[in-house]
């Protein structure tokens, strides 16, 4: 697994969009690798391989909550998401406030501003998740000593 996985799993943390299961959860029992940039997004952009499967362009999901998403571009799931929330429908898992959206982004190490519909382009998002992503593992590290 994924250092920023074990220390999500080590902290608690729950998985992308969930309420039910947490990291540590999903990496005992095999959860989904969620590209936050969709795959198929970055591919029509030029894209190769090394490009979008970096590990900042990830975050582990349950299937359902993956399968939901779909190929939804990330305009359109970060765009959707919090509209859905503030009217309580769940969209693609089971969180309906934004109070709890909030809570799970930075337990997943994604900016906080996307909620709002401030999507990055795709290199400066990596940028701003791999500082969250060196914070978690920090965490991590200072909750082993």
């Amino acid at each position: 697994a994924q250092p920023d996985y074990q220390a999500q799993g080590r902290i608690g943390d729950r998985d992308f969009l969930s309420t039910d299961l947490n990291v540590q959860d999903l990496l005992l029992y095999s959860g989904d690798r969620r590209h936050v940039f969709p795959r198929k997004h970055l591919q029509e952009r030029g894209s190769n391989c090394g490009h979008y499967n970096r590990i900042a362009n990830s975050v582990i999901a349950q299937s359902e909550i993956n399968v939901a998403i779909g190929d939804t571009s990330r305009v359109s799931c970060f765009a959707q998401h919090p509209e859905r929330v503030n009217e309580g429908e769940r969209r693609f898992g089971g969180i309906v406030d934004r109070l709890h959206l909030r809570e799970n982004f930075i337990e997943n190490c994604l900016p906080e501003r996307l909620i709002d519909g401030d999507v990055p382009n795709y290199d400066d998002l990596i940028a701003e998740r791999r500082s969250l992503m060196a914070l978690k593992i920090k965490a991590w590290f200072e909750v082993l000593s």
